[in-house]
């Protein structure tokens, strides 16, 4: 069971990996389009993070809790997406922005942490500066705004993946026995 946890994780990295890919290959494409497209992927991102939490019986009950009311939060922010477009365009800068540069803190703080190879600690600090960028910087043109969104969720989903793999619980790593 706790092998099913760690592939809907995987999944869900592989998930963000996959809508920053779609918003830089379609970032000119109607911006309905790409918000649809988002306002799934983040909705089922939530819904696998409900599954995970439903499913994990090894943990606290109180972080159980929190992390599937995140997955609610996940997503309502789907919805509001689907029902409220312009809004979140408007919107959208500061949120993905402000999720980069909270991930790259807290990497930038566990590589610092663990004394990691420079390069480990310059792309959590290039995270950082690309979602300070994304919330500072006015976009006259939304293509490029979905260009930095969609390298922002590709770090995102990159990182949480080699976060998973390298936790030592792979399912590779799994016994025949089950």
């Amino acid at each position: 069971m706790k092998n099913d946890i760690i592939v809907k994780r995987i999944w869900s990295a592989v998930l963000m990996v996959v809508l920053g890919i779609a918003l830089i290959l379609w970032r000119s494409a109607a911006s309905d389009h790409i918000m649809i497209i988002l306002a799934v992927g983040i909705m089922l991102v939530g819904i696998v993070g409900i599954l995970q939490q439903y499913l994990n019986r090894d943990g606290k009950k109180l972080e159980r809790i929190l992390r599937s009311l995140l997955g609610v939060v996940f997503i309502a922010l789907g919805i509001v997406i689907l029902v409220e477009k312009d809004f979140f365009l408007d919107a959208a800068k500061y949120v993905i922005g402000g999720v980069t540069i909270l991930y790259g803190i807290k990497d930038l703080i566990l590589a610092i942490k663990e004394k990691k190879h420079w390069l480990k600690i310059a792309l959590p600090a290039l995270a950082i500066v690309l979602g300070l960028c994304i919330v500072l910087i006015r976009f006259s043109r939304m293509d490029t705004l979905f260009l930095l969104a969609g390298i922002a969720f590709i770090y995102v989903g990159l990182a949480s993946l080699i976060a998973e793999l390298k936790s030592g619980k792979a399912p590779a790593a799994k016994d025949k026995k089950e």
